[in-house]
């Protein structure tokens, strides 16, 4: 993916939310890279000596002046629905959003980032979720054959097709290629739904991929787990739960390696408290933020010019959503 290019504009928050979960107690951590990490672009950076941290929930890092915040994506998807009505209004249609509420994970975003942190929670409920509201998106009402292909397009495009900006968008639908007409007025190339889109994320073609900072992050993270000094620290933590009596090779994904099938059982907060402990005793989240923070720095100092862009494009963003939303 193009950090010039933006991605297809109807999917990018589900594609942040994606992406943001994909960091969290998922992969293995335990396999250094087939090179030690000396080579070229994959050496290993120079760190200080880390900091005894334990529960990673409050941890701050370089890349998170440049995400997408969950405030923000909120604000945008609303901005969004706003333009979608907009522009069905153009075609005698009016859109309503679904009604949806969102859940707060006690967790926080980075709370599970190296495998559960917590002690408080792991005491409580040991890999399990806390109680929590379901978030609930009222199905989209039905509608005609019309006002579905304003809102979405025609249902047979091909993606790879699909215009990356709304410049393009623009020409395509004024050329009536790949579109319709509706009510004689030619409706966008994906309809609503993507010209909102590209309106908010791609108006032109300089626009940075509003994922773009979010993979810096994923691939700092992916870096961080073949890292001499991170692989160093799962060792320790694993031998130390072999010690409690349990084999497992990543503090990523403990439930799955242990065949935990109540994860908030008996069994399963003894475990999650030893996987804790065990994690305070090596100091792995520690070393494993100090390491992944080298590694997003270098990834910031490497894409400063077009992290700048992306800032001062998504400031635009906002304000383009405030004024929308009011």
């Amino acid at each position: 993916m193009s950090s010039r290019r933006a991605a297809a504009p109807a999917a990018c928050l589900a594609l942040l939310a994606v992406l943001l979960t994909g960091l969290t107690g998922c992969g293995s951590a335990s396999g250094a890279a087939s090179d030690g990490g000396k080579s070229g672009d994959r050496a290993e950076p120079a760190v200080g000596t880390p900091p005894a941290l334990l529960d990673s929930n409050g941890l701050t890092f370089p890349l998170d002046d440049y995400l997408v915040a969950a405030e923000q994506r909120q604000e945008l998807q609303k901005a969004q629905n706003i333009l979608i009505d907009q522009c069905m209004r153009r075609y005698g249609f009016r859109y309503t959003a679904p009604d949806s509420t969102t859940a707060t994970d006690a967790y926080g975003e980075n709370g599970r980032r190296y495998g559960l942190s917590s002690p408080a929670l792991a005491a409580r409920y040991g890999y399990g979720d806390p109680p929590r509201q379901t978030p609930v998106r009222a199905p989209r009402p039905a509608s005609g054959t019309n006002e579905s292909l304003v809102l979405d397009g025609p249902p047979d495009l091909d993606p790879k097709s699909l215009p990356g900006n709304l410049e393009e968008a623009e020409k395509a639908r004024t050329s009536g290629k790949n579109t319709g007409v509706v009510n004689g007025v030619k409706i966008p190339v994906a309809g609503c739904a993507g010209e909102s889109g590209l309106r908010l994320y791609a108006p032109d073609a300089a626009a940075v991929d509003i994922t773009f900072p979010q993979n810096l992050n994923v691939e700092a993270n992916e870096r961080s787990r073949q890292d001499s000094r991170v692989v160093g620290a799962v060792r320790e933590w694993s031998a130390c739960m072999a010690g409690h009596g349990y084999r497992v090779p990543s503090p990523l994904g403990v439930p799955t390696a242990l065949k935990l099938t109540d994860l908030s059982g008996p069994q399963a907060v003894t475990v999650a408290t030893s996987d804790v402990a065990c994690k305070r005793q090596v100091n792995l989240v520690g070393v494993w933020f100090t390491v992944e923070s080298a590694y997003q720095k270098a990834l910031i100092e490497k894409n400063a010019e077009t992290l700048k862009t992306f800032k001062d494009q998504q400031q635009a963003r906002m304000r383009l959503a405030d004024s929308l939303v009011g």
